[in-house]
């Protein structure tokens, strides 16, 4: 993972972590649990703008993809990381 994406994913887990603590105070799974729940919550806006962005057959394409990563793990599930691209960088004299 680049640099940029990495911290933004620390960043994220720190936020997930921080949130759900006080939420539940018990065992382990109810703490994973609470803390993909308060994720689900925060980044299901973001989820919704961008299903409404595309077009239906690059939805149907994503919902292929997912179910063959689904059913055949291992290097498919490599579809679930983030994949930057650096622009191009001009100077500017």
């Amino acid at each position: 993972m680049e640099e940029i994406g990495w911290n933004l994913f620390v960043l994220f887990v720190h936020t997930l972590d921080t949130s759900a603590d006080y939420l539940i105070s018990g065992d382990t799974e109810t703490k994973k649990y609470a803390r993909a729940v308060n994720g689900v919550r925060e980044t299901e806006g973001a989820f919704e703008r961008l299903s409404a962005s595309v077009s239906a057959s690059q939805l149907q394409l994503w919902g292929a993809q997912y179910d063959e990563a689904m059913e055949k793990r291992g290097e498919f599930l490599r579809i679930f990381e983030v994949k930057e691209s650096k622009g191009i960088y001009k100077h500017i004299s």
